[in-house]
Parts: C-alpha cells; sequence; structure tokens
C-alpha cells in the first residue's frame, strides 16, 4: 500500500511539466552559415489557477479535470515532443549535410 502512494505521490510531482519541442537558429562556424535545431524545453503547469476564485460547480469540475488529467500531461507531451525534437534534428542534419558539403 505505502508503495503505491509513493508512487502515485512521485506521479503528481513529476508531471507538474509539460514539455515543448522549439525551434533554434544559431550560426554554424564551420558550415559558415545559420542554422537550425530543435531543443526540448519544460514548463511548468500551474493546476491551480483561479483556485481561490472558484464557487460555482463547473468551475471546481474543471479544477478536478485539471489535477487528475496532470499525471498524464507530463509523460505524453514528453514523449510527443521528444519525438518530434529526434526527427527534427535529423532532418536539419541532412539538410546541413547537403547544404555544407
Amino acid at each position: 500500500m505505502k508503495i503505491k502512494m509513493i508512487l502515485i505521490l512521485s506521479l503528481l510531482l513529476i508531471s507538474a511539466c509539460s514539455y515543448q519541442a522549439k525551434t533554434v537558429r544559431y550560426y554554424d562556424e564551420d558550415c559558415g552559415a545559420i542554422q537550425k535545431k530543435f531543443v526540448l524545453t519544460k514548463t511548468k503547469l500551474n493546476l491551480m489557477t483561479g483556485a481561490k476564485s472558484c464557487h460555482d460547480d463547473e468551475c471546481k469540475k474543471m479544477l478536478l479535470v485539471r489535477v487528475v488529467g496532470a499525471p498524464f500531461v507530463g509523460p505524453i507531451s514528453a514523449i510527443i515532443s521528444g519525438t518530434i525534437t529526434v526527427v527534427g534534428n535529423t532532418v536539419y542534419w541532412l539538410q546541413r549535410k547537403v547544404q555544407c558539403d
């Protein structure tokens, strides 16, 4: 029972973040041109936004959905954004090979 509770609490704490793939431009000295690459960024989720001013049932339901759904946002966004980052960087690497060689 304790192990299950620790697992649930750690999932809630870990998942307070969302991950995004962002494009960054940089100057490549070897190629002598501006190149692009993807980086994975982390954004903290604010689960309790508007919790103090929440008085009606609809607002309370939305707050409950946020808290219950939070454990799934972090891992799912990490998988999707991580895949986008890997695939995107592979494409950028191939473009660099064509442009610079």
